[in-house]
């Protein structure tokens, strides 16, 4: 199909922690196959992680 025999995918992929609670990230992928004979996908991504712990919650007395 397409005049091509073979598959090739390549992908590169990096991330930067800017914060504690905050990373971003981004993904890059190329790839040659028989249905397409280049394609090249993205993504950039952001990750927040909440803090979800509440104060004095959890604890016994000895712990406090």
């Amino acid at each position: 199909m397409n005049n091509v025999n073979n598959a090739m995918t390549v992908v590169a992929s990096s991330s930067y922690q800017m914060t504690n609670n905050l990373k971003i990230g981004a993904d890059i992928e190329y790839s040659k196959n028989p249905d397409f004979n280049n394609e090249v996908k993205g993504l950039v991504k952001l990750t927040y992680k909440f803090d979800t712990k509440l104060s004095g919650e959890g604890r016994t007395k000895s712990e406090k």
